[in-house]
């Protein structure tokens, strides 16, 4: 859990996080980070069995032959990818504050696509106006199957500015399609990435901060990255997930 999640700061919700993890007879987290978060939590009474999300690898005939018709804008053009839900910890707004930043500076930017659905929706919309980022940021909606991977195939790199994090689905997926990733260093993600090898970690909630990442990226070897990140995606395959899960199971089981 995150150390600003709520249920951490209202100490009703707080006492009884803790009971529900004193009371399993077994508690995983996706992350080292978190896992920690559980000790520091139950003052150490409690250890988390450490299992991250898995990603299926990306084959040579799954990816996608054409473009989509909903994406037919995007064609032949470089476009920076953000997934996930649209609330506040993912730190969208973070994110258009940096592209108003580079705006501002007249950088180059490339159009910022962010795939999504979420109760900041509307939010981010008056944002993206008022700072007059239409013409380099659009907002997909949610995404998935074909479009998905075809956006995954194509970006030039992803954007992952949360306040906090576990270990993002979003991240794996990037880089199990040989992509850089731009992040902010909290929870799990320096766990999967490294400055200067796969991508870039920033500080997080901090404008200027993700804009100079985003100009460093710009201006970085994203093959070399993306050869980076697609030898950490094979480290996360679904199937050692799921052995992890079994092996977990079996012995509560004879326990």
């Amino acid at each position: 859990m995150y150390p600003d999640a709520r249920p951490c700061q209202w100490w009703l919700s707080r006492r009884r996080t803790i009971w529900a993890l004193e009371h399993a007879d077994a508690v995983t987290a996706l992350s080292k980070h978190l896992a920690q978060r559980v000790s520091i939590l139950t003052d150490k009474r409690v250890s988390a069995q450490v299992i991250p999300n898995g990603v299926e690898m990306v084959h040579g005939n799954s990816l996608p032959d054409a473009v989509p018709d909903v994406f037919s804008h995007l064609e032949n053009k470089a476009f920076i990818l953000t997934l996930g839900r649209l609330h506040p910890v993912k730190g969208l707004d973070i994110l258009l504050d940096a592209v108003k930043v580079l705006k501002n500076q007249n950088t180059s930017v490339p159009i910022l696509t962010i795939c999504g659905d979420g109760r900041e929706k509307n939010r981010l919309l008056q944002q993206t106006r008022m700072n007059n980022l239409a013409d380099c940021v659009v907002f997909l909606g949610e995404v998935s199957g074909s479009k998905k991977a075809w956006l995954l195939a194509n970006c030039s790199f992803l954007v992952q500015p949360s306040r906090a994090e576990g270990l993002p689905n979003s991240v794996l997926e990037a880089m199990s399609y040989g992509k850089a990733v731009l992040a902010t260093a909290v929870g799990g993600l320096p766990e999967l990435l490294t400055s200067g090898e796969n991508g870039l970690l920033v500080e997080p909630a901090n404008p200027t901060a993700l804009a100079n990442g985003l100009q460093k990226m710009l201006n970085a070897d994203l093959s070399n990255y993306g050869q980076n990140a697609l030898r950490v995606a094979r480290e996360h395959p679904c199937e050692k997930t799921t052995e992890l899960y079994l092996g977990l199971y079996q012995r509560l089981l004879e326990a």
